[in-house]
């Protein structure tokens, strides 16, 4: 027969059913299902047959729970990779990537022209576009890129055929018919 786990007295005034169904986290709420089924007298062993996790995942969550409480059972920020451009100075980054959009004469800056201009300017050697992109989305750029402009509109042609438009005619001087 399984030894008896002690738990903290104020494990059982939490239902641990209900913060499973309200819990956005899918690994928070795997821990709170698992604390569910000890709390109703399931074994270690049993969770873990129940939950397909290891023997140690689940003893873990118990110690969590009894040196930090509900807190200790929630996801906690991964560190991850730290990013290529960290030494960067981000606004200047900003400011060269701004800059390459406005000096452009006509259609749109890609993110390979930045993927080169990162690694010709600043040293940053992405190998995948995805992480320019990351990069651009945490400097606060929206890759959503406005209509591209030829490079050789012409402005007062087009101020022209706006002012002189109006509903069901058309502008004679390029040639579009009158109703």
């Amino acid at each position: 027969m399984p030894k008896r786990i002690q738990l903290p007295d104020d494990f059982y005034k939490h239902d641990f059913k209900q913060l499973a169904k309200i819990e956005k986290h899918p690994r928070t709420r795997i821990r709170f299902i698992g604390l569910s089924h000890i709390q109703n007298g399931k074994s270690y062993e049993q969770v873990v047959q129940y939950l397909l996790q290891s023997l140690s995942a689940v003893k873990q969550w118990v110690r969590h729970y009894k040196d930090e409480g509900i807190n200790g059972l929630k996801e906690k920020q991964r560190s991850g990779r730290p990013s290529k451009a960290r030494n960067q100075n981000h606004t200047k980054l900003l400011q060269s990537i701004l800059a390459m959009q406005n000096n452009k004469n006509g259609g749109r800056v890609r993110l390979k022209d930045i993927q080169n201009m990162l690694a010709k300017d600043f040293n940053i050697h992405y190998q995948n576009i995805n992480g320019v992109h990351y990069l651009l989305t945490k400097l606060g750029l929206s890759w959503i890129s406005a209509r591209s402009k030829h490079p050789k509109q012409d402005k007062e042609a087009q101020a022209l055929y706006k002012k002189l438009q109006t509903k069901g005619n058309r502008c004679l001087t390029y040639g579009h018919r009158l109703k």
